[in-house]
């Protein structure tokens, strides 16, 4: 059951985070079923190779921060995966930024206004017993891609995703006072519509 929430709630992260923006200042956008049928289509090497080809062409943005530079190269990889190689950088660039202060605006929204935070005991604990016990093909071919464990991948480079993950799942049960809604997502979606109008 662990297992299954959080894989719905990494699964609203990961749709959220950098989907809608990457297909934004592309030219020549794909229809949602060619890109389902195109990432069907994906191998191992395929996704290892756009993985490290997305962290390659972040680098040359040689940004000083290391946060950026992460979120430059998954909107890079999302656009790659999408089918979409011809991204403007500025596009990149300014979606990477937007993604990284949204996380940073969310965090500090819910301790300020929820009393909600989370400790690093709780990250690791959340990965160990979820992301830690999936076997994704895509997932385990990003962390080669960079000379990583899947583990190490979920520990590391993928841990703000999963930071955000446990932050809405202890923000569920005080939006839930709040909000008229079942679905988990809806309530995540209202909460992010809180921190947009403060």
């Amino acid at each position: 059951m662990k297992i299954i929430a959080t894989c719905s709630i990494v699964a609203i992260l990961l749709l959220s985070g950098c989907q809608s923006s990457a297909d934004e200042g592309v030219e020549g956008s794909q229809t949602e079923n060619q890109v389902v049928d195109q990432v069907e289509d994906y191998t191992f090497e395929d996704y290892k190779a756009m993985f490290k080809d997305s962290v390659s062409e972040a680098e040359a943005f040689e940004v000083q921060e290391d946060n950026l530079e992460k979120w430059i190269a998954r909107t890079i990889y999302q656009s790659k995966r999408n089918g979409n190689d011809n991204v403007k950088e500025e596009a990149v660039l300014e979606q990477a930024k937007e993604a990284l202060q949204q996380q940073e605006d969310r965090k500090r929204y819910a301790q300020e206004t929820y009393g909600v935070q989370v400790t690093e005991e709780e990250v690791d604990r959340y990965i160990e017993e979820g992301p830690d016990q999936l076997d994704v093909m895509e997932q385990k071919a990003a962390a080669e891609a960079i000379g990583m464990t899947p583990e190490e991948f979920n520990h590391t480079y993928d841990r703000d995703h999963y930071e955000m993950a446990v932050l809405y799942e202890k923000l569920l049960p005080e939006l839930r006072k709040k909000y008229d809604e079942v679905s988990d997502g809806n309530l995540i979606e209202r909460f992010k519509e809180e921190v947009e109008k403060e």
